[in-house]
């Protein structure tokens, strides 16, 4: 009689789930590499539209890439400094290119007409593609490399004070001089307006382009995000007031520290 126990069986659910990540650089997609790789080995179907393939990720992640990461940041290479007003206003003129390019690629296609249980998109290069978030009818969790703006947050339910909290693009802690918090407030409201009267629109304007007049505004579906995740820690970037939907998850990408190679005291005493 063939008995069976109970206590070794343990439900397996898997998910489908669509890593929309596009405009990648090689520095972000180290953040998200240990992510896709555990929900991976956890059993889940992960699929990652990407535009810099991973060598070390597990053979049962799909990864498709539209655009090359080459092709996006060549011109970056020639630039040895960038001016932050520029930075903050030419930046999603020049990925737009891209954007079409990469709604025009087939595999691309294939991979947004199909439905998924979570869709992982990122705050910033990403918005060019929001209208999908909103089609798939599927929870999104947003997530970020770098501590995220508060004209992002704001529309999280989280609010950056300007006192205490710098700027992304700035190189002030958060123990700042008067000064330095005028300066940091002057940034935080340039942000404010340049996105919403300059950039959402362009990126609206895109993605309706392809998935239609009707889909909400970039806003709208920023806040219909059930989490967002940022590779921060108090200990390196300082406290933020943050709400219960806004996570910090600093090195999750550090590994366990390799040994050191012994060192021959001869050559030591050589040298």
């Amino acid at each position: 009689m063939l008995t069976l126990n109970l206590l070794y069986l343990k439900r397996i659910h898997t998910e489908k789930i669509l890593f929309l990540i596009p405009i990648t650089t090689r520095s972000e997609k180290i953040f998200y590499e240990p992510i896709i790789s555990e929900l991976s080995l956890q059993g889940h179907s992960v699929t990652v539209t990407t535009s810099f393939l991973s060598p070390n990720l597990p053979s049962n992640v799909t990864e498709i890439m539209p655009s090359s990461f080459e092709e996006m940041f060549a011109p970056c290479k020639q630039a040895t400094q960038v001016p932050l007003l520029s930075l903050m206003t030419d930046t999603y003129d020049y990925f737009g290119t891209f954007c079409h390019k990469i709604y025009q690629n087939e595999d691309f296609q294939r991979v947004i007409s199909q439905q998924y249980d979570l869709v992982i998109s990122t705050v910033g290069a990403s918005f060019c593609f929001y209208g999908i978030l909103h089609q798939m009818q599927a929870p999104y969790i947003l997530m970020e490399s770098f501590p995220v703006a508060q004209h992002y947050l704001n529309d999280l339910g989280t609010i950056l004070p300007s006192s205490s909290v710098p700027h992304p693009f700035l190189t002030s802690s958060n123990k700042m001089t008067f000064s330095e918090r005028l300066l940091n407030f002057a940034v935080n409201w340039f942000s404010h307006v340049q996105y919403r009267w300059n950039v959402y629109p362009k990126m609206e304007q895109i993605y309706r382009e392809y998935l239609g007049s009707d889909v909400p505004s970039v806003i709208d579906i920023l806040k219909n995000a059930s989490l967002i995740m940022m590779n921060t820690h108090f200990t390196t970037t300082g406290v933020r007031p943050l709400a219960p939907n806004t996570i910090e998850i600093g090195c999750t990408h550090c590994k366990a520290p390799k040994p050191l190679p012994k060192v021959s005291m001869n050559l030591i005493h050589n040298q």
